[in-house]
């Protein structure tokens, strides 16, 4: 006759469960690591991006691109377009390139590319919301940044905060340059409504921590129900050297904005 002993059958199903648990750690940590490979072909880089606008204009197709990046094992990289920034960090600007190129360096080895083919269309936007850089007068204001912070995270920064309708940003002849749209000056009245834009142009290969840039600026204004005029008021005037003013000065200042 068989005896039935309970701590024997407990030990039986014990070490049953214990060889099912150990073999479902394994399971996982072998699909863990997987996702990790697939995830990351260049050192763990995560890369997403939101829907993308497309804006016809006379000088051509702009998009604009909203993006999320992270290098974790970087501490800066080299944007096609934004130039060298922080090696994370959330962007979203003007441009009239087909792709996105991510490089450890200016001319460097890439990091990371993709092609912009999904987007919406806009459609019923000015052609003059954003000047060319040919509307630009060649008079310019000289400034010059030196400290720890990258610049071209400061002129993000500035830019995002002075020119809320956006800004182009792209590389010309080994030069850095950010253009960007008409905002309109603060304090304005009923009667009259003035506008500037910025063009910020620096040296694409220059040390992030320590550089000069220059920057050039076109104002406009209007009455009400006329069109856009160059040829600005007195009051306008001084807005618009208040206004350029408090722009470099943010971006010497290390985007300490003042408006």
């Amino acid at each position: 006759m068989k005896h039935f002993s309970p701590t024997k059958e407990f030990r039986s199903s014990k070490t049953l469960f214990q060889r099912k648990a150990k073999a479902f750690l394994m399971l996982v940590t072998i699909i863990i690591s997987s996702l990790v490979l697939v995830q990351s072909p260049s050192a763990k880089a995560l890369f997403s991006m939101d829907t993308t606008i497309a804006i016809p204009q006379r000088q051509g197709t702009l998009y604009r691109v909203n993006y999320q990046y992270s290098f974790p094992s970087r501490s800066t990289v080299f944007i096609d377009g934004i130039g060298t920034v922080l090696a994370t960090g959330k962007l979203s600007y003007l441009t009239s390139s087909d792709s996105i190129q991510i490089r450890d360096q200016f001319e460097g080895q890439p990091l990371y590319g993709t092609v912009i083919k999904d987007f919406v269309r806009l459609m019923g936007s000015s052609d003059d919301d954003i000047p060319r850089e040919s509307d630009f007068p060649e008079s310019y204001r000289q400034g010059s940044w030196k400290g720890t912070m990258l610049f071209s995270n400061i002129v993000l920064l500035v830019l995002d905060h002075f020119f809320p309708s956006g800004y182009l940003a792209y590389q010309k002849q080994n030069r850095q340059q950010f253009l960007t749209a008409f905002s309109d000056l603060p304090n304005q009245t009923k009667r009259l409504r003035a506008q500037v834009a910025v063009l910020v142009t620096l040296p694409a290969d220059a040390p992030p921590n320590n550089l000069a840039f220059k920057l050039q600026f076109k104002a406009r204004e209007r009455r009400s129900h006329s069109a856009w005029r160059s040829e600005l008021e007195e009051n306008s005037k001084s807005a618009v050297k208040i206004f350029i003013t408090n722009v470099i000065n943010a971006l010497e200042r290390g985007g300490v904005v003042k408006r």
